[in-house]
């Protein structure tokens, strides 16, 4: 029975689960979203614009937390690598995975009205990008490592002593700048120093702190041939699953990011789950990037599936590939286990494969030239910001969901 559980927290279940809404939606059975697949060359023709707009299409990085980073005016990346310059390659490495895992991690939506004030460079942010520098300054000043010159890392201890008063001083969060989830967010942190304290891939040599899961990873390429981007998700949906509290449990197992669907109910119960995995595809993807930075070869990419996200899914509203049955559901505010919300989360995840296709086709690449991690990132992400603006006055997604801070 242990089967069914672990298969709900692979990339294969991602895959299959939203195939098969998508079968469904193509034959006009989903109750939710029309699926205009005929929509799909226009699509192909906005994500190409897109990317050309961005990157030479040879160079497209992969889709990555560094690139909201390194893409600023101001590059915060450069800025927080340069004095680690003349730090161990280990240890830089161990020190870019913890931000890069903490700044993933509290990546879920930030609400339309939040803005972060960058005090370094007098430059405000929101949503995605002002989550990011805030957490890179809280980092920098040893907010999640209780030390200002980042030397100790960050352990349970230290994660321990950030407090919610503490993380909503991180976020300016005030009762005029209002943070969405700032209690989900706080509850991460705490669940991820028990986590870091109880998992043996977090220990090395008697020390406990989480960068070095880049230890733990650098050590399984035993045989020259590189790291694997599936052994890398892997590892973080068995470890960080238990982040996800008060979801869905089968066979004892929290499955995390994994919701339930009428339509794919068969004889057997756990076929109504689909999994997405969100927040940990973005991370894989995070330090998958990470790691080929550092000089680590990483294979097996091409196994990575598409983000169940809002960028991505109000793209496929936006574009046209699928319209609302109910056209007054487009109104209402969702909440994030709603079947609605779940459909258009399978469905999105199923038609950036068939999106990913069709570039593939249209600039004769094949599917280990023109990675998942290309199209989100020159690319479908962009594309759904920039379409969203286009047809909104503030650019707010086209379905408003109600979320905890662990979802998006």
């Amino acid at each position: 029975m242990n089967g069914v559980s672990q298969y709900l927290l692979s990339l294969e279940a991602i895959g299959e689960r939203s195939n098969r809404l998508l079968d469904y939606g193509l034959r006009g059975e989903t109750p939710f979203f029309s699926v205009n697949i005929d929509a799909l060359p226009a699509a192909t023709d906005y994500v190409l614009e897109v990317c050309k707009e961005r990157y030479q299409l040879a160079k497209i990085p992969g889709h990555s937390r560094i690139n909201h980073y390194s893409q600023s005016n101001d590059n915060h990346w450069a800025w927080f690598q340069k004095p680690l310059e003349g730090s161990d390659g280990t240890e830089r490495m161990r020190l870019s995975f913890e931000l890069l895992i903490l700044s993933v991690l509290l990546d879920a939506g930030a609400g339309h009205h939040w803005i972060y004030l960058d005090h370094r460079t007098n430059t405000r942010f929101s949503r995605s990008e002002g989550l990011a520098v805030a957490v890179l300054n809280a980092f920098v000043a040893g907010v999640f490592s209780q030390d200002l010159s980042m030397k100790c890392g960050v352990t349970p201890e230290s994660l321990a002593c950030v407090s919610l008063e503490r993380l909503r001083e991180v976020f300016q969060v005030s009762s005029e700048n209002l943070l969405s989830g700032l209690e989900g967010r706080f509850e991460v942190i705490a669940c991820l120093g028990e986590i870091i304290a109880n998992d043996p891939i977090f220990h090395v040599n008697g020390s406990c702190r989480l960068g070095h899961l880049f230890d733990f990873f650098l050590e399984q390429d035993t045989h020259g041939r590189g790291t694997s981007a599936t052994f890398i998700f892997d590892t973080l949906v068995r470890s960080l699953t238990k982040l996800w509290p008060g979801r869905f449990l089968l066979e004892g197992r929290a499955l995390g990011d994994c919701w339930q669907h009428p339509l794919l109910k068969t004889s057997d119960e756990s076929s109504l789950f689909i999994p997405f995995h969100k927040l940990t595809s973005w991370l894989c993807y995070t330090l998958v990037d990470g790691l080929e930075k550092g000089g680590v070869k990483v294979i097996d990419q091409h196994e990575l599936k598409g983000l169940a996200e809002y960028r991505n899914g109000g793209f496929m509203i936006d574009i046209g590939l699928l319209s609302f049955n109910h056209p007054g559901d487009a109104e209402k505010s969702m909440d994030q286990g709603h079947p609605l919300v779940v459909e258009w989360r399978g469905l999105t995840v199923a038609l950036l494969e068939k999106l990913r296709e069709s570039l593939c086709r249209r600039l004769n690449l094949n599917g280990n030239q023109l990675l998942m991690a290309h199209v989100l990132e020159g690319g479908t992400w962009a594309a759904g910001r920039k379409i969203a603006r286009q047809l909104r006055p503030e650019g707010h997604p086209p379905l408003q969901i109600v979320t905890d801070g662990t979802l998006f």
